[in-house]
């Protein structure tokens, strides 16, 4: 995959994967320790923007997929939200679309910067 003149080979996007992954475990695993009082909702987006801008819109739909999945988890364990109830369904739906336009809109912005560039 090429990215911003560099070639992005499969170790880099291994590791790139694995480090989304375990940011999101972990800022999950935070987010249960310390409840809902803290909002470590913003921290999702790390990831979810270094795998968009690096590796494309693929990798940051699973990405945000996973860490919508993550957040979910962690408030239903938190007794936040009862896990079939309507409201922890609509905001998982929310992050679920807002999963998919954050990726592409990054993705896009990074399209639009490499042919501004090469003009």
């Amino acid at each position: 995959m090429r990215v911003k003149n560099f070639y992005v080979g499969s170790e880099v996007t291994t590791l790139i994967t694995i480090f989304s992954f375990v940011t999101i475990i972990l800022i999950s695993f935070a987010g249960y320790l310390t409840g809902s009082s803290l909002g470590l909702h913003i921290f999702y987006l790390i990831p979810i923007t270094l795998s968009s801008w690096i590796l494309g819109k693929f990798y940051g739909w699973v990405i945000s997929t996973f860490s919508s999945v993550c957040w979910l988890l962690s408030e239903v364990l938190l007794h936040k939200y009862k896990i079939f109830s309507l409201t922890s369904f609509l905001l998982f739906l929310l992050l679920t679309i807002l999963s998919f336009i954050y990726p592409s809109r990054i993705a896009k912005n990074v399209e639009h910067r490499k042919k501004t560039c090469t003009l």
